[in-house]
């Protein structure tokens, strides 16, 4: 436009020019006629000759002049045609320009619908082969068209759906949240996913919906496009799992102390499921050979890689060559022979780490049934730091930015499209991004800064007391980073716990230089994310993580404990048992010839057998309980003479019958705090042992001390006493001790370990002295009331 207006002042200016030269040369020439009558009429002066010469030189300069003007005119001439001649030919090549500009927008404006057209119909096929079901709804969330993959997923067309189901994804969905998860979707204006199991035709299937909001150029929400897969497989795989832990869990029941806790771990194992299934979809269209022909940017997102960046590092563009899955041939082999899809998940190689992948194989066939194309959507289902992968892409936008400043034109105007998204990205996103000068004083800071600190800069910097980052870093090494971060001109990540506005987060900053062309330092971008929620996550895996090493070590434990324990009773059952068979089947033989006191002997025996396997299996169920926890300890005040007593008169038969003195020595109304019945186990238990170990006409002793808060008991017997190799048997469950007594008694080899564990729950502690061949002295000691 400018250009033009030149060329017409040019054009207007060009003709003054000329008549203005022509003006002068006429005003001249009458100065010199009205000069010329001025010298004649003074001619008849004194001096008539003298002007005469003058005036004829006067003549000559003016002719000379006259000359010169007329030349002036010449070129004014000249110079106008020239002016015109060239306004006309650059306005002839303006318009040439133009309409050549012109045909080039229209032809590029063809090929950008054309590359959109393209790329609608791949989205359509998409749309219309994919077994993943495709649907539309308004903003109220009534659907209104779906794909034919809609079908196949829930076994009914779009009428016998809405029929049958509704119409409104709010009132048919069974995700319980699903009115929250809308009204996010609405209010963020991004996608949401989330999984429901749902009632088809063919039964019961496991969804994942992602709901992605369409807006329009004012950005309002106009549609809703949501993508379902099936993700039955994986949810038969963790519900599989979950069956296994719940049996795991069954089978070490004695490790679990209430049923409570088992809840509140699988609810926060189930919060943790879910965060790890959220993730965008990657899509790729192969050709029939299996070769990549178009991605979406959710493959970028996903892998971290273009497409020609991902052939590149992948070492090819074919899916066989690719894959990590070692059976990808045998399954796109029956993909295409099946005509059906396949899903299958692999752990991959992404650009910055492995990922866990479930992916979903789709044959497209054409009309004359041939393999058209193959459609594959990848799920993200890893439990991955993503805040950590946004970070490290968004580190390497900006390192490939800044490389690419240093090409040429064409790629620095592509270089200006890169930051120009980065640009919004960094408005936009959550991480909080700011810029510095080079010697680390902020000059700029993104929205997200704001919300991730809960300062505005200046009230940031008034509460820090500073504006360069050595001073307001929690870092104690900041000093460090910063220069090594200049000096190898690279980017450099740490891990702060920093105070923000209302509270400690954990922080993950990374640090990278900018340099000019002349490789000075020009800029510092910092890039911070709020990773506490990992940081959390993690702690919470490590105490899970111990916790899961002490029940493991428990469980060996009590599994040897068990092992040792049924190895005890398995063989203190075998003897009574045998002897009372052995005895009843003698006794069933030759009742009638046996005398009366044969007879009374059997019986006596048979009695004795009977005793001692209901104490066995009475210290058995005792035993049992305090393993199980299921045994109640219910404490209190006792009198400790009584007990003692008490137990004297229950055991004292058995003493009679070898002619053992029992001598009670115990302090009269010295009370105690503990369990009754189980204290009453422990002296019964003590008070046998003595009697069986004791020979006839022997002593046993009970006596009781007042030691400080605790009281102690003891009981001794002249009895054979045990060796120092036996000793160190006692009160174990993997050491077997169990001998006859002094009139054959047989033990069940599990009473003392039971004495010892109900005297450790009563809060006392139990110890033996003895000497082989003059007795044996057990003591454990009680809380004295006060």
């Amino acid at each position: 436009m400018k250009l033009i207006i030149y060329i017409l002042l040019l054009i207007l200016i060009s003709p003054n020019t000329y008549s203005s030269a022509d003006k002068t040369l006429t005003n001249n020439a009458s100065t010199i006629n009205l000069q010329d009558t001025t010298v004649l009429s003074d001619s008849s002066s004194v001096f008539k000759y003298a002007a005469q010469d003058e005036f004829s030189r006067e003549i000559k300069r003016k002719e000379r002049k006259i000359k010169e003007l007329e030349l002036v005119k010449e070129n004014s001439r000249t110079l106008f045609a020239t002016h015109f001649t060239i306004a006309i030919c650059i306005s002839i090549l303006l318009i040439i320009y133009l309409l050549f500009s012109r045909s080039r927008i229209r032809k590029k404006l063809q090929e950008k619908l054309q590359e959109q057209s393209t790329e609608l119909e791949k989205m359509s096929i998409i749309a219309r082969q994919t077994d993943n079901a495709v649907f539309i709804m308004d903003e109220k969330a009534d659907l209104e068209w779906v794909n034919e993959g809609f079908e196949k997923v829930y076994g009914l067309n779009f009428e016998e759906f809405k029929n049958r189901k509704g119409r409104n994804l709010l009132e048919i969905s069974s995700n319980p949240d699903i009115k929250n998860l809308h009204k996010e979707c609405f209010e963020n204006k991004k996608s949401v996913t989330y999984t429901a199991e749902f009632e088809t035709t063919e039964g019961k299937i496991w969804l994942q919906t992602t709901l992605t909001p369409i807006l329009d150029k004012t950005g309002k929400i106009t549609k809703l496009v949501g993508i379902e897969s099936n993700i039955n497989k994986l949810k038969n795989v963790e519900e599989e799992i979950i069956s296994k832990n719940e049996e795991l869990e069954k089978a070490n029941r004695l490790l679990i102390a209430s049923e409570s806790n088992l809840k509140k771990q699988s609810d926060e194992l189930e919060k943790l499921s879910i965060v790890a299934r959220e993730t965008d979809n990657a899509v790729m269209i192969l050709d029939s050979e299996a070769n990549f022909e178009w991605v979406n940017e959710g493959f970028v997102r996903l892998y971290g890689y273009t497409l020609e960046e991902f052939i590149k590092a992948k070492g090819g563009r074919n899916l066989r060559v690719v894959s990590s899955a070692p059976n990808i041939n045998e399954i796109l082999e029956e993909c295409a022979r099946d005509k059906k899809s396949m899903t299958y998940i692999s752990h991959y190689s992404a650009r910055f780490k492995k990922l866990w992948m479930q992916t979903t194989i789709t044959p497209i066939f054409n009309q004359e049934g041939k393999l058209h194309k193959i459609v594959t959507i990848v799920s993200n289902i890893d439990k991955i730091k993503k805040a950590e992968e946004e970070l490290m892409q968004a580190n390497a936008e900006l390192n490939a930015a800044y490389e690419k400043l240093k090409e040429s034109e064409k790629s620095l105007i592509k270089q200006s499209d890169e930051l120009e998204k980065f640009s919004i990205v960094a408005r936009e996103t959550d991480n909080a991004v700011m810029i510095m000068d080079s010697k680390a004083n902020f000059e700029w800071v993104n929205e997200g800064f704001v919300r991730l600190y809960g300062y505005t800069f200046d009230e940031f910097i008034k509460a820090k007391g500073g504006t360069n980052l050595r001073t307001v870093s929690s870092s104690p090494n900041i000093n460090d980073i910063l220069d090594e971060c200049i000096r190898d001109k690279k980017s450099i990540t740490y891990i702060s716990h920093y105070n923000v506005r209302y509270g400690k987060l954990w922080l993950q900053t990374t640090i990278t230089p900018i340099f000019d062309s002349e490789g000075k330092l020009h800029r510092i971008v910092a890039i911070v994310s709020n990773i506490d929620k990992i940081k959390l996550a993690e702690e919470k895996i490590k105490e899970k993580n111990q916790e899961l090493n002490i029940a493991y070590e428990k469980l060996q434990e009590v599994n040897k404990m068990k092992d040792k324990f049924f190895s005890i009773v398995a063989h203190d059952l075998k003897s009574p048992l045998a002897g009372f068979q052995q005895i009843t089947e003698i006794l069933s033989l030759k009742f009638n010839s046996y005398t009366e006191e044969e007879k009374l002997n059997s019986i006596h025996l048979m009695n004795n057998s009977a005793k001692l396997l209901f104490n066995l299996l009475e210290n058995v169920l005792q035993w049992s309980r305090i393993q199980s926890g299921n045994i109640f300890f219910n404490p209190g005040k006792f009198d400790l003479k009584r007990i003692i007593t008490e137990n004297i008169e229950l055991i004292n038969i058995n003493a009679k019958n070898k002619s053992i003195e029992i001598v009670d020595n115990s302090v009269e109304a010295t009370y105690v705090y503990c369990d009754r019945n189980m204290i009453d186990t422990v002296v019964r238990n003590l008070l046998s042992n003595s009697i069986k170990f004791t020979p006839k006409e022997g002593k046993v002793f009970i006596n009781t001390k007042i030691k400080g808060d605790f009281i102690e008991v003891e009981v001794k017997d002249t009895g054979v006493g045990i060796s120092d190799e036996d000793m160190h048997k006692l009160f174990r469950i993997d050491e077997t001790h169990s001998t006859y007594g002094t009139s054959n008694e047989k033990g069940t080899g599990i009473g003392l370990i039971l004495c010892k564990e109900f005297v450790e729950k009563n809060e006392g502690k139990i110890f033996v002295i003895s000497e082989l061949n003059k007795g044996t002295s057990f003591k454990f000691t009680l809380q004295k009331f006060f």
